[in-house]
């Protein structure tokens, strides 16, 4: 009597074991964690510094940056230096996918050294794409102005602003900006260009379509 209850509850046991177990058990899809992006902070007046894990990596902007990013000084005071030209620099966007790390910054610089010259106190702004491989090492990058006042480039959407430039973000997952080149006296030759960023696709970068102004 007692070996015949415990083969049943042995039976029982088996039976109801593997159903229990598919309840539970979560899908791998479920338990991978998504891929995580580096952390992005300033390092210096044109450098940014990347980290993730064990891997560090240290990045100059100097030569993508448009406007000044030296030092400021005064031409109508004998060329007094006025001060250090400290470009702002905002990360618009980091991603991670597929063993590489994107990451979308926008700077703002000072137009022009001379603070009294042309465009002394307007600003130039650069979108600046980066793509680096597991290890952060720089693989890619582009960097394209969308507002040089001695240029004759100018943001047309969003509109410019002088707090910061707080409306150039991503919406819904993407980032669009028009502006216009506006150079030389002919206007035949303007032009208006619209760039478009997607973060599900951030391999492609920066996509430029231009074309001529209307008048």
């Amino acid at each position: 009597m007692i070996r015949h209850t415990l083969l049943t509850c042995l039976l029982f046991i088996t039976l109801i074991t593997p159903a229990y177990s598919r309840q539970v058990r979560p899908s791998p899809s479920a338990t991978k964690p998504k891929p995580a992006p580096p952390s992005v902070t300033r390092a210096g007046n044109t450098r940014l510094r990347l980290a993730i894990g064990a891997y560090s990596a240290v990045l100059d902007l100097k030569n993508d940056i448009q406007g000044c990013v030296g030092k400021l000084y005064d031409s109508v005071s004998t060329m007094k230096v006025a001060g250090k030209a400290i470009p702002k620099i905002k990360v618009l966007d980091r991603v991670a996918k597929d063993n590489n790390y994107y990451v979308v910054v926008l700077t703002t610089a000072t137009s022009n050294c001379s603070i009294q010259g042309q465009c002394g106190a307007a600003d130039d702004l650069t979108l600046i794409w980066l793509k680096l491989d597991s290890h952060l090492k720089l693989e890619g990058k582009k960097a394209i102005a969308i507002e040089q006042c001695r240029a004759f480039l100018h943001l047309l959407e969003p509109e410019l602003e002088y707090d910061g430039n707080t409306s150039i973000k991503l919406s819904q997952g993407k980032l669009k900006i028009k502006f216009a080149d506006e150079m030389g006296f002919d206007e035949s030759k303007h032009t208006l260009s619209e760039l478009i960023y997607d973060r599900s696709i951030p391999e492609n970068g920066f996509i430029v379509t231009t074309q001529k102004k209307n008048k």
